[in-house]
């Protein structure tokens, strides 16, 4: 009879994949039990990074200023914002910028009156600054107008009226209020005027509606004989340029063809010295750019009206420096 070897018991054969041995990340965290909450694989947090770009605002004009406002990025790169920078550009061309601390707003001083700008924020962490914001609307800062009126205020009566930007309208009495407009003046050669201070004006007012029949428009250089230059629009917004003198007129320049101007434009009139210009939207009008010195005085400025038509047609009317 076969007799088994004398070193021990039998046993079976050992089978080597019936206990596989553990992956690495199982051995791992069996000896190092600290780490077994962590995931496997994983993906460790990246260093911080500068924030991204905010949003910019609507910015408005001022005079040599403009106020801008933004609101955060989105992201922060991980690293606490610690302030911004707002630059303004003259087209492509960068300015001096403004630093500020963890605010939203900022008012960016030192711009030239008469320039258009534009503006864009970014923002500052520990890390470094971020993208600039798309630029903002184009401005162009103005100083205050020398007189205002946005007719924002109960129907009636404009002669005799304080104006919303301070002063009372002198002259006669058929321009009325209505529905934040001025018209419903039935009559020939009717003004209406404000005191400015001074002869150099440049008068504006949007032209709401076109008048149906005769002509509307602004004066400037007004003084207190009658004497003034106006210019007016009339149905077909064919534009004039005239010298009021005691009563009676005289044009000068040559008048702007039919289609000139369309209802929403602003009419200006601007007398600086002895340059006279009728202007479309803030842009001259060639052939009512002249030179005349007969009217050398007038510290007063306001409306004209020479139609029938009771229609409500101007808006908005302000006087500048030149």
């Amino acid at each position: 009879m076969a007799l088994w070897p004398s070193h021990g018991p039998r046993q079976s054969p050992t089978r080597l994949d019936r206990h596989p041995p553990a992956p690495d990340a199982a051995r791992s965290a069996a000896a190092h039990p600290s780490e077994a909450a962590v995931p496997w694989p994983f993906t460790p947090l990246g260093d911080p990074t500068a924030p991204g770009a905010p949003t910019i605002g609507p910015v408005p004009a001022g005079d040599a200023q403009a106020p801008v406002t933004w609101t955060a990025p989105a992201s922060n790169g991980g690293s606490a914002i610690t302030g911004y920078r707002v630059t303004p550009y003259i087209g492509a061309t960068a300015q001096s910028a403004t630093t500020v601390g963890v605010i939203l707003t900022a008012t960016v001083t030192s711009l030239t009156n008469g320039t258009a700008y534009t503006f864009k924020v970014a923002a500052i962490n520990a890390i470094g600054t971020g993208p600039d914001s798309a630029a903002s609307n184009a401005v162009t800062p103005a100083p205050p107008p020398l007189a205002a009126d946005d007719f924002n205020r109960a129907d009636g009566t404009l002669a005799g009226s304080t104006a919303s930007g301070g002063g009372v309208w002198a002259g006669a009495s058929p321009f009325l209020i209505s529905s934040n407009r001025v018209g419903g003046s039935v009559g020939t050669n009717v003004t209406v005027r404000l005191a400015v201070g001074q002869p150099a004006q440049r008068t504006t007012v949007a032209m709401a509606v076109l008048p149906a029949t005769g002509y509307v428009g602004v004066t400037a250089r007004w003084t207190y004989d009658n004497n003034c230059y106006i210019a007016d629009v009339g149905p077909t917004g064919d534009a004039r340029l005239i010298k009021f003198v005691a009563g009676a007129f005289s044009f000068i320049g040559t008048a702007a063809a039919a289609g000139t101007f369309v209802a929403g434009d602003t009419l200006g009139l601007v007398v600086n010295g002895t340059a006279i210009s009728v202007e479309r939207n803030g842009t001259p009008i060639g052939s009512l750019t002249v030179t005349d010195s007969s009217l050398a005085t007038g510290n007063n400025a306001g409306l004209w009206n020479n139609s029938a038509d009771g229609t409500y047609r101007m808006d908005n009317f302000n006087v500048y420096a030149p």
